[in-house]
């Protein structure tokens, strides 16, 4: 079990928003700071976008240097408004090493914590100009990075801290469940404290009831964490559960995507117990679906936009081995092969998926070996 990377919120635009009021402290002591050049704001920005654009290619090589030539710029500049700037620069700086360090699969950064903890030390000091948001997304950053170094507790009280907080501001439901409950639950998971785990996800449930929100989601998040632990029949509940509330509650894409996603995580469990049609028919709509919402043919070369294409087509190829179609199987095998390869050689090629990517490859390829040597 492995923690969801999950695509950082760039703060920058609510930091400058947010100081713009620090500036009517100028009209009681103007000595207080000095007024950011419209040259510096320029320059801020235009980091701030080459930055963004290093990250959608996954180069965090070149988001590094960004940051840090930018930072290099400002030393030691007394000006408020753009030590507030230097500090969001430090985060970004931070989370730019982060990221190299989990793409390249290289150690982590030891300056990364120290930026971190210096930019919340900033942001913290004017909790009065409303900064919450930045002090939450600093510290999410700071429990990713404990729980790569195994620094369990301190990951913990960190979402249990934002997790609170939350639940009472006026946080939005997606950011709620994405940033802190799902994390926690996926650090509960990873320590096979399934208990723990299980109890946040029925609570993040509740939760989603309370406040109208399809809890599709959640119960399938639920699901997956009965699957790993082998209770198949548990799992297949929840997921057929989910399905209901989807086909209840969902509209449009959103209902396609998710609805092929629970079919190839319940047409897995089906093969599990041994239910062979019932497992066929959720495999082959959850691909129908996949196709639809992709608007790609497998004909051709081009990728579906998610990933979850892969285990669908390993699960489908498998149901056809028990089937006996064995060129149906290997042609579904290869086909995945093919999809994913492709995928990973995508410069936008999430980093968090290229792993995904590498594993369905490898159980193909394993499967393919396996019915060459059968036929010798």
């Amino acid at each position: 079990m492995s923690i969801t990377i999950r695509p950082f919120k760039p703060c920058v635009l609510r930091v400058l928003i947010s100081f713009v009021l620090v500036a009517g402290l100028a009209i009681v002591s103007p000595s207080l700071l000095q007024i950011l050049t419209q040259e510096d704001r320029r320059q801020y920005m235009e980091c701030s976008r080459k930055s963004g654009n290093a990250w959608w290619h996954n180069d965090f090589p070149e988001a590094e240097r960004i940051w840090r030539n930018e930072l290099k710029s400002h030393t030691n500049n007394p000006n408020l408004f753009q030590q507030a700037l230097d500090k969001n620069a430090e985060f970004e700086l931070g989370k730019a090493l982060y990221m190299k360090a989990r793409t390249y699969n290289t150690p982590l950064s030891p300056e990364i914590e120290p930026l971190y903890k210096d930019a919340l030390r900033f942001v913290e000091a004017f909790t009065w100009l409303g900064l919450d948001k930045e002090s939450t997304e600093i510290q999410r950053s700071m429990a990713m990075l404990y729980v790569d170094q195994h620094r369990y507790a301190e990951a913990e009280s960190l979402y249990r801290m934002m997790l609170s907080r939350s639940i009472n501001s006026d946080c939005d439901v997606s950011t709620h469940l994405d940033y802190h409950v799902y994390p926690l639950a996926d650090l509960y998971e990873s320590q096979k404290q399934y208990p723990n785990a299980e109890k946040v996800l029925n609570e993040a449930e509740q939760f989603c009831f309370s406040h109208h929100i399809d809890p599709a989601e959640t119960i399938e998040r639920l699901a997956l964490l009965y699957d790993r632990q082998g209770a198949y029949v548990k799992a297949m509940n929840a997921f057929e559960k989910a399905l209901k509330n989807v086909e209840k509650n969902e509209t449009g894409r959103d209902k396609t995507v998710l609805t092929a996603k629970i079919l190839g995580n319940l047409g897995r469990t089906y093969l599990r117990l041994g239910e062979i049609v019932k497992a066929k028919n959720a495999l082959t709509k959850a691909k129908e679906l996949n196709v639809k919402e992709a608007s790609e043919a497998w004909d051709d070369h081009r990728i579906p936009r998610w990933p979850a294409i892969g285990p669908i087509l390993i699960s489908l190829a498998e149901v056809y081995e028990i089937e006996n179609r064995s060129t149906e199987a290997e042609m579904l095998y290869k086909r995945e092969i093919e999809v994913d390869e492709l995928a990973i050689q995508r410069k936008e090629c999430p980093a968090s998926e290229r792993t995904d990517f590498l594993r369905n490859i490898a159980l193909s390829k394993a499967a393919l070996a396996k019915m060459s040597q059968r036929r010798h």
